[in-house]
Order: C-alpha cells, then sequence, then structure tokens
C-alpha cells in the first residue's frame, strides 16, 4: 500500500528561530571576515591539519583558508534552501496531519541549529588556523576534537529525544 505523502505547511519562524537564523549568518560574516584579514597579512604555508592533539600535522598554501568559509556558505545556503521543504524530510515518527506541524517546527529549528553549529565549527577551525599561522598560538589543543563532536551531536540527540516525546 502507498504511503501518503507528508502533508504540505508552511512554518512560520518562532522568535527563537530568527534569533539562530541570524547568529549563523552573522558567524559567517566573522568567519569571512577573519579570513580575508588573515588571507592579506599571513604569508606562507598554514597549518591545514592537526591531529588528535590539536599539533599542526599538516601545511598547506595560504588558499586554503578560503576553503572553510567558502564550504561553509555553500553549506548554510543549502541547509536555509532545504528548510523551506519540511514535508520532504526523514523523521524519526510517523508524520500526522495532528503532529505534523509540531514535528515540522522541531525539525526546521533543528536545521537552524546545525546551521549555527556548522558556521561556529568552521570558525573555530579557521581561528585555529589563522591563530597558529601567526604565530598567536602555537596549537588549539586537545579540546579542539571534543569540542566539535559535542557541538554536531548534542542538538541531534536533543532534536530525536524531544521528537520522540512529541510523537
Amino acid at each position: 500500500m502507498k504511503e501518503l505523502p507528508n502533508p504540505k505547511l508552511i512554518i512560520k519562524p518562532a522568535r527563537a528561530d530568527c534569533v539562530i537564523e541570524v547568529l549563523g549568518w552573522v558567524v559567517l560574516g566573522f568567519l569571512w571576515s577573519m579570513t580575508i584579514w588573515a588571507f592579506t597579512t599571513v604569508s606562507g604555508d598554514v597549518p591545514v591539519h592537526f591531529n588528535f592533539r590539536g599539533e599542526v600535522d599538516g601545511y598547506g598554501s595560504i588558499g586554503f583558508i578560503v576553503w572553510v568559509p567558502g564550504l561553509t556558505t555553500l553549506m548554510l545556503a543549502g541547509i536555509t534552501w532545504l528548510n523551506h521543504y519540511p514535508h520532504i524530510f526523514n523523521y524519526p515518527v510517523k508524520i500526522t496531519a495532528q503532529n505534523a506541524q509540531k514535528q515540522y517546527a522541531m525539525a526546521t529549528r533543528f536545521l537552524r541549529i546545525l546551521k549555527l553549529s556548522i558556521a561556529v565549527i568552521s570558525f573555530i577551525i579557521n581561528l585555529s588556523i589563522i591563530t597558529t599561522a601567526t604565530g598567536i598560538s602555537v596549537k588549539p589543543g586537545f579540546w579542539l576534537t571534543p569540542l566539535i563532536i559535542i557541538i554536531v551531536f548534542l542538538p541531534f540527540a536533543i532534536y530525536l529525544s524531544k521528537s520522540f516525546r512529541q510523537k
């Protein structure tokens, strides 16, 4: 038996959603500003890879630092576009006429939080690269990898938990 498609609804963002959305783009703006400054200031190779302990174990050209905000911009733009179509998302619960509004609102907020998380992670990564290249910092330290893991997986775990509770 063919399943009916999820209902198409327009989800009006709440105030918190608007704040999260703006914060993500503001962080991206800071990322680009920092990158442009570094691109015009730093000469020579920059660190392009850090090991688990936060020590540099790979170098590349200064052009590498432009890739981070470039890819981040593409990801944020893609997620923004996708967020207009919550009816096509995969959900951990069955979508019904009764729960669609709530599930769509939670999913679109999760994607906004994901965008903010991606922007923050990219900012931290480029900040680590730039501060190491300029000699301001020797290495980002052990904390970088666990922090990135927490920033990525904590919102996902919270979303899944809320989604199952709000069946």
